[in-house]
């Protein structure tokens, strides 16, 4: 359900600033190339399969890297609807009105 939340704020962040304001680099290549919404689709489905994979081959470990999976992602959804007005530095805010 995180991953489905991160994928739909990834999606709804994109189609208002763009591709080009994502963290994730893999995420912001593969949206790059295929647009706003099939790339965090396609990116998430990616990392999803690594997260199964993950926990398939490191089952002792199953249980930690689910919980941390999931706290990450929820993390990153509530980044993606109001974290990042909050984090944002000043200072970059002032750079933008710089002509550079």
């Amino acid at each position: 359900m995180a991953a489905l939340a991160d994928m739909g704020t990834t999606i709804r962040f994109m189609l208002s600033a763009g591709p080009e304001g994502e963290g994730h680099p893999a995420i912001r290549l593969v949206s790059l190339v295929l647009g706003p919404i099939l790339g965090p689709i396609l990116g998430k489905l990616c990392q999803f399969a690594v997260v199964i994979l993950l926990t398939v081959y490191l089952r002792r470990y199953a249980l930690y890297i689910l919980v941390m999976v999931i706290i990450l992602y929820a993390w990153a959804a509530w980044y993606n609807l109001w974290g990042c007005e909050l984090y944002y530095p000043r200072l970059l805010r002032l750079l933008e009105y710089l002509p550079l």
